[in-house]
C-alpha cells in the first residue's frame, strides 16, 4: 500500500557526480536539482513534489525491494535520513522539505 501510486522512475533522475547504485529507486515525480560543489558526499540531488513523510515511505519500502539492506532509519519532522548499505558502500538518502515538496540527496555515509 505504500508504494501504492509512487513507482519507481524508470531510469535514474538528478544530477550524478558519483554512480549510483545499480537498481536504485528513483520517483518519477523527481525533478533534477543542483549538485552543491562543496559537498564532495553528495551523490545525487533532486526535488520531489510529495510531502516528506510520503518520500520517506516510499524509500523505506521500496530500498530492500530494490535489494539494498537498510542499515538505519532516522525519521524526523524537519528532516529524515535513511542509511542503507548498497553492496560495497554506506549511502543515505537525506530528506528534507515541508508538505509540499521534499528534497532528496543520496550521499555517501558521514557521521
Amino acid at each position: 500500500a505504500v508504494l501504492q501510486g509512487l513507482r519507481p522512475a524508470a531510469r535514474p533522475i538528478g544530477r550524478v557526480r558519483a554512480t549510483l547504485p545499480p537498481g536504485f529507486p528513483t520517483m518519477d515525480e523527481a525533478e533534477t536539482a543542483l549538485l552543491d560543489p562543496d559537498d564532495p558526499a553528495m551523490i545525487a540531488h533532486w526535488y520531489v513534489p510529495l510531502a516528506g513523510h510520503e518520500v520517506y515511505a516510499f524509500y523505506e519500502a521500496a530500498l530492500p525491494l530494490a535489494g539494498f539492506r537498510i542499515i538505519g532509519l532516522y525519521p524526523g519532522d524537519i528532516g529524515a535520513i535513511i542509511r542503507f548499505d548498497d553492496g560495497t558502500r554506506i549511502l543515505q538518502v537525506y530528506m528534507t522539505g515541508d508538505l509540499g515538496q521534499t528534497d532528496l540527496i543520496v550521499r555517501t555515509d558521514v557521521r
